[in-house]
């Protein structure tokens, strides 16, 4: 009996020595838990705020090439002038892409959506004359009378020209424009408009030269001006070099 007492009495004895360790094990896994979730947590929200930024520009992207085709015109459409934003031109001659617009602008005019057209841009460095003076000779051979032709003739971006000639525009009580522009061009080109307090309406120009993977860089280039536009203001991303001095 004695051996058996002293037998139980060691086992009672490891048990009890065992069980503060046990109990400290399972405490330590209690707060491990909570700590691996809290890193799972802090990943997650670390990953999604990488991701935001690549997010915002493939929605812009999307904004972007939406905007490009579709044509808000319609036959019931009546607006006080059509906007048309300047292009490269090569003594007095509009280049293609412009050619693209005021055709497309003249197409407009006949069908009587507006009374007048403003034509914008400047000239660059060893241009004989604007791209403003360009458009304008180039509608009024074909039939546009010059009392209905308004000229922006200083700008040297999109913003400038879109700024300059609203100015003069609201001066003239034009309040509601159809803007003409590539398609790619559209979206900022109508958020900038509206920044100055113009009602737009947009028609992308037909015909325009610039397709293919030529037009899906310039989608990418005005994702990115666009994106950043709209967060640090259009003035800060309106110079247009790459856009290889055609499109402005």
């Amino acid at each position: 009996m004695a051996r058996s007492e002293i037998q139980v009495v060691s086992r009672a004895t490891s048990k009890s020595k065992k069980s503060p360790r046990s109990a400290i094990d399972k405490n330590s896994d209690f707060v491990k838990a909570p700590r691996k979730k809290r890193r799972k947590y802090k990943f997650k929200i670390i990953l999604i705020l990488l991701l935001l930024p690549f997010i915002y520009f493939a929605i812009t992207y999307i904004q972007v090439f939406s905007s490009a085709r579709i044509d808000q015109v319609n036959e019931n459409t009546q607006v006080d002038a059509i906007l048309v934003l300047g292009a490269a031109q090569f003594n007095g001659t509009p280049s293609k892409v412009l050619q693209a617009r005021l055709d497309h602008a003249l197409e407009l005019y006949n069908r009587g959506i507006a009374p007048k057209i403003i034509v914008t841009g400047g000239n660059q460095p060893g241009d004989v004359t604007t791209e403003a003076s360009a458009s304008a000779n180039y509608l009024i051979n074909r039939g546009v009378d010059d009392s209905n032709i308004l000229r922006e003739v200083h700008g040297i971006s999109t913003y400038d020209s879109i700024r300059d000639a609203s100015a003069f525009a609201k001066d003239q009580g034009i309040e509601k424009v159809v803007i003409v522009t590539d398609g790619f061009h559209m979206l900022r080109s109508r958020l900038i408009a509206k920044e100055f307090g113009l009602k737009v309406i947009t028609s992308p120009a037909k015909n325009s030269p610039i397709t293919g993977s030529a037009e899906r860089k310039y989608f990418l280039s005005e994702a990115g001006r666009v994106s950043l536009g709209r967060i640090i203001g259009f003035r800060r991303v309106s110079k247009d070099s790459t856009i290889l001095k055609l499109v402005k």
